[in-house]
């Protein structure tokens, strides 16, 4: 007993309670979603490659580049060899679409709170590492189509509204449907933009130790029970998302985080015998993008378009 009252106790990372949260609608809500509507269909493979071909030109910037997710990164990253962009889609609190990672703005920005309180009005006030400014989502597509780049979308708040503005956005500009791949780590958001749109490209981006590794907190845990059910959730759940709701869902698209590929958690040649494509996250080290680029021949995103070298 006393194990069940430690469990119910611990703290897991935000993204891996969103995540439960997505799969738990996915398992229960879709599933009757299909009784009255069918299955999707598959995304198309040839759109998908016709996208990739363009992008394994040159490395994906991570969240942009530097200063991140900001028009100013789009064009130092493009000038440095980028053929694509990860951008981050946030809403603020008066239902605009703007590019942003956090959920509060104190490690960027010459302010502080949570991005979703704030109007855009408010947004457009503050720096971004002290020079650039939050884009809006139209400001940023803007970029990538006269810079000629390709981007991957990942949605962030898992609502309606963010699913309605992005396929709105593809209704209105028919360009985007081979410039714009949308990615989440939400299943749910995945299926209801597919669900509107089955012509929209997306990717469903997983890391296999969510729920024992949380980015925001290196400390440990020791806890041994603790690490041997957060580890067997972790197999679990990655097992069902690359497996059945991956199939459910139609996908061409999985996201691996990098450490998933090299330890061997996703097997690159069952993936292309199964017709879907991978691009992984985030690739530093000289070594590492070699091997991903040339051994692997895996589209990369990385923090460094340059090399590591040529950074520091």
């Amino acid at each position: 007993m006393q194990i069940f009252v430690k469990v119910a106790r611990w703290k897991m990372n935000p993204l891996a309670l969103r995540i439960i949260s997505s799969f738990t609608y996915f398992v229960f809500v879709v599933p009757c979603h299909f009784l009255f509507r069918g299955f999707l269909a598959r995304n198309s493979l040839s759109k998908l490659d016709y996208i990739l071909e363009g992008i394994k030109k040159g490395p994906i910037a991570h969240r942009g580049g530097i200063p991140e997710n900001t028009l100013t990164a789009f064009r130092k990253s493009k000038t440095a060899g980028a053929t694509a962009v990860e951008v981050d889609l946030q809403m603020t609190r008066d239902g605009h679409p703007v590019l942003f990672h956090d959920d509060a703005i104190d490690r960027l920005c010459n302010g502080s709170g949570q991005l979703k309180d704030m109007t855009l009005e408010h947004i457009k006030t503050l720096d971004v590492d002290g020079h650039a400014k939050i884009p809006t989502l139209h400001e940023a597509i803007s970029a990538i189509k006269e810079l000629e780049m390709y981007m991957l979308l990942e949605v962030k708040c898992y609502n309606n509204q963010t699913v309605n503005i992005v396929t709105d956005l593809f209704k209105s500009d028919p360009e985007l449907y081979e410039r714009i791949v949308v990615i989440s780590f939400f299943p749910h958001i995945l299926y209801q933009i597919r669900r509107i749109d089955p012509d929209i490209i997306v990717g469903l981006v997983i890391r296999q130790t969510v729920f024992t590794v949380d980015p925001n907190n290196p400390q440990k845990i020791t806890n041994k029970w603790k690490l041997m059910l957060l580890r067997a959730v972790d197999r679990i759940v990655a097992g069902l998302l690359l497996g059945f709701v991956r199939k459910v869902l139609g996908l061409s698209l999985i996201l691996p985080h990098k450490v998933d590929i090299l330890e061997e958690r996703v097997d690159v040649k069952y993936f292309h015998k199964e017709g879907v494509r991978l691009v992984t996250w985030t690739v530093n080290l000289d070594e590492e993008k070699e091997y991903f680029s040339n051994v692997l021949q895996l589209p990369f995103m990385t923090d460094h378009v340059l090399s590591q070298e040529l950074q520091q």
